[in-house]
């Protein structure tokens, strides 16, 4: 996950690294100085594993008003309250995909994930009780056979769509008007040009009634229900068709904003077009605006032109006539929508900003009759091959997976940007500085500053130890993590890695420094030989790493210390390196720490046999002298 904007909308920056332990958040500020952004706070999330998604906050509940909720991909949730720096384990719900959303009420959540064992896609119901906590209230079953009840939205059959519509790991879920939830669906056939588009609204309230039940929930009547298990009526889905996209399987990608507020919804309109007025050959890039209350479209209106040019390879395609069952025409048209990276609305003014590959940015209003200069990044226009970025800071800012990027000068805070002054032209531009910042230096500026913003052990599985400098103390804390291995290895997990941090009141060691000093014992020796064997044993564990960023294996510090102890450890040393990802691995191979273990033992038969023990990848055995 790259940065995101704080749901609480001061300002602040959120990043949440998923690639170096069990996933981990920080949280940053601007600088006092004006100039960048600092540190303020970080956490990490044990339970959870991998990508970890931002929910909106309970606006709602009060004294909860920066409170969100952070989960992953595996149904793990954590409840995050922004302004005390506090994090809460909520719940595992063991569904993969999960989707999460605070409704519009800023009271209650929502999770909507599949019921393996039930075989069906459950709707969850959160809400704060009289003492503060945040609990489940209701699951309800959602019907898979798509009805509308006779509601605005349009009926199903004369839409083309299919009657079952079931749901996608792509289906991406937010908070609708009124407490629904919406669902923007896409669907393709693989190498076919047949593909849909369409909502999905779900009104869960409409099952779960606003007649109190029990204690009351905090909030009003709509959100008095307690824990009544599972609802025995099914959930109802009504459907609204879009215009369908091209037979490409990456538009569920496709840049899309709703305002809950308002009630609608804004997405590319997906209809090519011709733009009107130039002098050369150009398509306009338009926009759809959906009425989520009614179910109907609002508008539409064009916000970016693309000339033959700017267009590159795709331009003979593209502006030729239409040739809907051609894969190649389908997959042009489907890079062409896929331009637009971003759509955010203005939080004070009735107008989206927009954001386009490679950094251009443009300000509309919503009726499409405003708009801002072009804003290119140092003057740029041909970007059409670029990569994709998101806005954040109102559009003052951009990231990508790994970076930050500014404006200089920025764009927002433009005269030409200003809704009072004249509309520019469609094809007018303004050229704009981007500055780039890796993530990382963030934390890293603060860790040298002596903040302590960055507690120690941050993503780790942490091993408590009475105190680090007795050695008898370092024996007993290995034998009580050989223990827990023996009954729950894959407990000591920290997401998706093995990596282990060792602490006591005073300090905190890593896998390298403690295992070096418990290998000086001969008792420790033992212990680190029976976890290395208990590690071997469990193939669940094999490509795990202690630290994925340096691509070091599980437990390989373990495994160095134990075989420079003895020469009897080197064929369990053996065994640990032929079931590790050998392929990816840098410890032993690149820095060199497997050439020390094979210089200590040069020219002695155990050294021999250690060589011919190895994986054909790390023996340094001439080929046709292995086996």
């Amino acid at each position: 996950m790259s940065f995101t904007s704080s749901p609480v909308g001061d300002g602040k920056l959120i990043y949440i690294d998923a690639d170096n332990g069990c996933p981990c958040l920080y949280l940053y500020e601007a600088a006092d100085t004006g100039s960048g952004y600092r540190l303020v706070w970080s956490t990490d999330f044990p339970m959870a594993e991998g990508t970890m998604q931002v929910s909106g906050c309970f606006h709602g509940v009060p004294g909860r008003e920066q409170s969100c909720v952070v989960w992953d991909q595996q149904g793990c949730i954590y409840l995050v309250d922004l302004a005390r720096r506090q994090q809460e384990f909520l719940a595992h719900t063991g569904m993969e995909y999960l989707k999460v959303a605070v409704l519009s009420d800023g009271r209650t959540l929502a999770s909507l994930g599949e019921n393996d064992r039930r075989c069906c896609y459950d709707l969850m119901l959160w809400h704060w009780l009289e003492d503060r906590d945040l609990s489940p209230s209701a699951v309800i079953q959602l019907n898979d056979e798509v009805d509308n009840q006779g509601g605005p939205w349009a009926e199903v059959d004369a839409t083309g769509l299919p009657d079952s519509m079931g749901l996608s790991f792509t289906d991406r879920l937010f908070a609708g008007p009124d407490n629904s939830l919406i669902l923007h669906c896409h669907r393709s056939r693989r190498r076919r040009s047949q593909a849909w588009q369409f909502l999905l609204r779900l009104d869960p309230m409409a099952v779960v009634g606003s007649d109190p039940v029990g204690s009351d929930p905090v909030g009003s009547s709509i959100n008095q229900v307690q824990w009544q298990g599972r609802y025995s009526e099914l959930l109802q889905v009504a459907a609204m068709p879009l215009p369908n996209p091209p037979g490409n399987e990456a538009l569920w990608e496709c840049a899309l904003a709703l305002d809950s507020e308002r009630g609608e919804l804004t997405l590319p309109a997906m209809t090519l077009s011709r733009a009107q007025d130039t002098e050369t050959e150009a398509l306009a890039y338009q926009l759809q605006r959906i009425d989520l209350r009614l179910g109907r479209e609002i508008g539409r209106f064009c916000v970016r032109q693309y000339t033959r040019e700017q267009l590159a390879d795709d331009a003979d395609m593209l502006l030729a006539p239409a040739d809907v069952h051609n894969l190649d025409w389908q997959e042009a048209l489907g890079r062409f929508w896929l331009q637009l990276d971003d759509i955010a609305y203005c939080d004070d003014e009735a107008a989206l900003r927009l954001g386009w590959h490679g950094g251009a940015t443009r300000k509309v209003s919503l009726d499409g009759q405003w708009r801002s200069p072009l804003y290119l990044p140092d003057g740029e226009d041909d970007l059409y091959d670029e990569e994709g970025m998101k806005l954040l800071g109102k559009g003052a800012l951009l990231t990508d997976w790994h970076y930050l990027w500014r404006f200089n000068p920025n764009p927002t805070l433009e005269l030409a940007s200003q809704m009072n002054q004249a509309p520019a032209a469609m094809e007018a531009s303004f050229a704009v500085q981007l500055q780039q910042t890796e993530w990382s230096s963030f934390h890293a500026h603060a860790q040298a500053q002596g903040q302590d913003t960055v507690p120690p052990l941050l993503g780790f599985s942490r091993i408590e130890v009475r105190d680090l400098q007795s050695a008898s103390a370092r024996l007993e804390a290995l034998d009580k993590l050989v223990l827990r291995a023996l009954t729950d290895f894959e407990s000591l997990k920290s997401g998706q890695d093995l990596r282990l941090g060792f602490y006591d009141a005073a300090e905190s060691w890593d896998e390298a420094r403690f295992f070096e000093a418990v290998a000086l014992q001969l008792e420790g020796q033992n212990y680190m030989a029976r976890l290395l064997g208990l590690f071997i044993a469990n193939e669940q564990l094999h490509y795990c790493y202690s630290d994925p960023y340096s691509s070091k294996p599980a437990l390989a510090d373990c495994a160095l210390q134990l075989g420079l102890a003895g020469s009897q450890y080197l064929p369990l040393v053996a065994q640990y390196l032929n079931c590790i990802d050998v392929d990816h691995e840098l410890f032993f191979q690149q820095d060199g720490n497997l050439d020390t273990l094979l210089g200590k033992y040069a020219d002695t038969p155990d050294g021999e046999d250690f060589n011919r023990l190895l994986p054909y990848e790390m023996s340094h055995q001439d080929e046709d002298d292995y086996q």
